[in-house]
């Protein structure tokens, strides 16, 4: 998947704003950030449900993964150019619902 292709399934979702972080696209919904690219452009940040992120890392370690930085919030980093359209649009459809969700969403 190319930072295009995720742009356009980003803008399908509704109540997603698109902006930046860190100097990198980013997609936030109310507020709450959804998703965004690092700094290498093949990487995407993705909020996940702090549950559903251990059975991803699990799944596709080639895939999904993490760094200490992110093992305290609801994110995982997912390598773009190995994921598919009809992989991520499920997960990005997650991530709107774990955004749209009220307090706090620390992983312990």
């Amino acid at each position: 998947m190319t930072p295009a292709e995720l742009g356009r399934l980003l803008a399908e979702l509704p109540g997603v704003a698109e902006g930046s972080s860190y100097g990198t696209p980013a997609w936030r919904l109310r507020r709450r950030l959804l998703a965004r690219l690092q700094e290498d452009g093949r990487t995407l940040v993705l909020r996940v449900d702090p549950n559903r992120r251990e059975q991803l890392l699990a799944s596709r370690p080639d895939l999904f993964h993490l760094t200490e930085h992110y093992r305290h919030h609801p994110y995982v980093l997912v390598v773009l150019p190995m994921i598919t359209m009809d992989e991520l649009r499920p997960l990005l459809t997650e991530a709107v619902a774990a955004a749209a969700r009220r307090g706090r969403h620390a992983v312990s």
